[in-house]
């Protein structure tokens, strides 16, 4: 691994990966866009010890993924999620703000996973990583 991130430092290359473990702080919203798509956003807080506040982080996906997270992910849920940083600038009240999320292409819980509408199982073996296209 080392030489895998020797090899981009001595190119001059760039990596935008980002790996985080933790749990949401509540249920996914889901959304559609006006061409159909699914867009699935929650937050998952991750801990840097006990007596530490947890540090809060946007997740947003799409597609397959989006809806199958919506599905059976829920507050509480510990995950894993597996993406890229992106950030967002908007102007509010003529002032730049910056809104940053974590723009997940892989994301995995915890087994049983059960649908949380109505708490039927399911093997996670059967589900696969969708990326955003």
């Amino acid at each position: 691994m080392q030489t895998f991130f020797a090899k981009i430092i001595k190119n001059g290359e760039s990596m935008n990966q980002i790996f985080l473990v933790g749990k949401l702080g509540q249920d996914p919203k889901m959304k559609y866009t006006g061409s159909g798509k699914a867009l699935c956003e929650f937050g998952v807080a991750t801990f840097n010890g006990k007596d530490k506040d947890p540090t809060w982080h946007n997740i947003v996906c799409w597609g397959e993924l989006a809806e199958r997270c919506n599905q059976f992910l829920g507050k509480g849920r510990h995950v894993t999620i597996m993406g890229k940083q992106d950030n967002e600038v908007y102007e509010k009240d003529g002032m730049k703000k910056y809104y940053s999320k974590v723009v997940a292409f892989g994301v995995y819980w915890d087994n049983p996973v059960h649908n949380k509408d109505n708490k039927e199982s399911l093997d996670v073996s059967s589900l696969k990583t969708v990326k955003k296209e």
